[in-house]
């Protein structure tokens, strides 16, 4: 579906925070596959977006996810395309063993094994996926209420490594600093209450948990619900 010729698969509205979780945006002659309005901030994990006329990854507000949260992008593998018919082979890359996903797309394996593309594990693991840095960051539930726990794993980058946790708003704007110090390796935790840094309740919304330690980073989209 396209947006007023600006896309072919998601237009992203200004200012807004939207979540793709396990998504094909594939083949489009609309547009390129994701727009956005300003400061709007789409966030993918586990998509696969590949063959859009207007572009795939590379674009202006998501050209930096595509080897983040195991995105990737390989021609999905459809049964039978030209039939509509939009089951997966059971080698794509989209049914179920690429990563952590599981099933990516809406539609199940339906066909067996056809000439499909796999997904380069070795060359995205090293920059999709938080563990293979060592740090990851997670929180105890989503949607995420306040009072809630946010956990940190820290790896072993020697003692005094500083650590920055932040929250920011769809917008990435600063909304509170969390950890701010030196941490040795191992598990933390810390509550957020859904307060910004004056003390102030914020509104529901998606926010963005960073965790820096040791010259890396990891970014995780919370959905604060009230």
């Amino acid at each position: 579906m396209g947006f007023s010729g600006r896309t072919g698969g998601l237009y992203c509205a200004a200012s807004t925070g939207a979540l793709m979780q396990a998504c094909i945006v594939s083949f489009s002659a609309a547009g390129a596959a994701v727009g956005c309005g300003e400061n709007a901030t789409p966030m993918l994990s586990c998509s696969d977006v590949y063959g859009n006329t207007g572009g795939d990854w590379g674009q202006t507000c998501i050209g930096d996810q595509r080897y983040l949260r195991w995105n990737f992008s390989v021609d999905p593998c459809f049964c039978d395309e030209p039939e509509d018919n939009y089951t997966l082979h059971e080698n794509s890359g989209c049914a179920g063993t690429w990563g952590e996903c599981g099933l990516v797309g809406a539609m199940p394996v339906d066909c067996g094994e056809g000439d499909c593309e796999q997904p380069q594990f070795d060359s995205v693991l090293a920059l999709s996926h938080p563990r293979s840095w060592g740090c990851s960051l997670r929180a105890t539930s989503s949607p995420f209420a306040p009072g809630g726990q946010i956990f940190c794993t820290i790896p072993d980058l020697g003692a005094g490594n500083h650590v920055l946790l932040t929250l920011h708003d769809s917008a990435g704007r600063l909304v509170r600093v969390l950890i701010d110090g030196s941490l040795t390796s191992g598990e933390y935790s810390v509550a957020w209450d859904g307060t910004g840094g004056l003390g102030r309740s914020v509104p529901a919304g998606v926010y963005f948990c960073r965790l820096s330690a040791g010259g890396k980073m990891a970014v995780t989209p919370l959905l604060l619900v009230r």
